[in-house]
C-alpha cells in the first residue's frame, strides 16, 4: 500500500505511479476522468506555479487573453495551451472563444476595427514582433490614422471582408515589406500586393503600403480589376522602355477626398 499521493480505487491506496505500473499490467480500470485531471492540473500547479489556474481563468473569461499570450507567458506553444485548457476545464477551447467574440463585439462594436487590431497585437507581442500580421495591423492603423486626419468620413464594415469604407469608397489595405524578381534577368525587384476575387470585384480602391517608400499607393479599381494582383516596381523607372502605371498613385489622398453616395455593401 502506497503513502504519497494515494488514489483510493477498487479498494486500494496506490500512488500515482504504482496505479500506472497496475494499469499497464492489465490489474486495473483507467483512472475516471475527473480524477485523471485533478491530478493532471495539480502537475501544472507544481511544474508552472499557482499563477497558471488563474490564468486559465482569465484565458477564459477575459476577451483580451489569447493562447498565444498565455504560452507565451508560460513558455509553451499556442497549441499546447489549448490542450491543457481541455484538461483545467474538461471542455474545449471554441466555446469560450466564442462567448469572448460576442463580448468583443458588444463592447468594441466590431474586431475588424485597425484600431482594435492595433492595440491587440501590441498588447500581445510588443513593438518587437515581426510577424506579417502585427506589420498589418500597423499599415491599417496607419491607414486609419491618415484618413482620420484627412477629416474624411470613416466607417468599419463589420462582417465584411473589406478592410474600411472611406467617403462612401471601399478599400483594402494591403502591404508588403519585401522584394521579388519576375525573371533572373530583370534588373528591377518588385513588390506584390496579392488580391482575391472578391476584393476585384467590390473595392473602389486597393491602398497598398510600399515598405520601401515608406508610402500609401492609393490604386483605383480601373488599375487592377480582374486581376489577382498589383505589381508595383522598387524604384520609379522605365527600365526597357516599359513605365509602371502604379507610381502615378503614389500618395493619391486626394481621390478618397471626393464622397461617393449610394454604394452597395459588399
Amino acid at each position: 500500500m502506497c503513502e504519497i499521493n494515494p488514489i483510493k480505487y477498487q479498494r486500494r491506496n496506490l500512488c500515482e505511479k504504482c496505479y500506472y505500473k497496475a494499469w499497464r499490467n492489465g490489474a486495473l480500470e483507467p483512472i475516471p476522468k475527473k480524477t485523471n485531471r485533478k491530478y493532471l492540473t495539480n502537475n501544472l500547479v507544481k511544474k508552472y506555479g499557482a499563477d497558471i489556474l488563474d490564468d486559465f481563468k482569465m484565458l477564459k473569461k477575459n476577451p483580451a487573453w489569447t493562447l498565444e499570450r498565455l504560452g507565451k507567458k508560460h513558455g509553451f506553444s499556442r497549441e499546447r495551451a489549448r490542450q491543457l485548457f481541455e484538461v483545467v476545464f474538461g471542455k474545449p477551447y471554441t466555446s469560450s472563444s466564442i462567448k469572448k467574440s460576442k463580448m468583443l463585439k458588444k463592447d468594441i462594436g466590431c474586431v475588424n476595427d485597425p484600431r482594435y487590431k492595433y492595440a491587440e497585437y501590441k498588447r500581445n507581442w510588443g513593438n518587437s514582433c515581426k510577424s506579417t500580421r502585427w506589420k498589418s495591423a500597423v499599415t491599417e492603423k496607419m491607414f486609419f490614422d491618415r484618413c482620420e486626419e484627412m477629416g474624411l468620413t470613416i466607417e468599419v464594415p463589420c462582417g465584411s471582408k473589406i478592410d474600411i469604407k472611406i467617403n462612401g469608397y471601399w478599400v483594402d489595405v494591403k502591404s508588403c515589406f519585401a522584394q521579388s524578381f519576375t525573371s533572373k534577368g530583370q534588373k528591377t525587384p518588385y513588390r506584390r500586393f496579392g488580391i482575391t476575387s472578391e476584393q476585384s470585384k467590390k473595392c473602389d480602391f486597393i491602398a497598398c503600403y510600399h515598405g520601401g517608400e515608406k508610402a500609401f499607393f492609393i490604386i483605383p479599381k480601373k488599375e487592377f480589376c480582374g486581376g489577382h494582383g498589383i505589381y508595383i516596381s522598387e524604384v520609379n523607372t522605365n527600365w526597357g522602355g516599359s513605365k509602371n502605371r502604379y507610381w502615378e498613385y503614389k500618395n493619391a489622398w486626394h481621390l478618397l477626398e471626393h464622397t461617393r453616395l449610394n454604394r452597395r455593401q459588399p
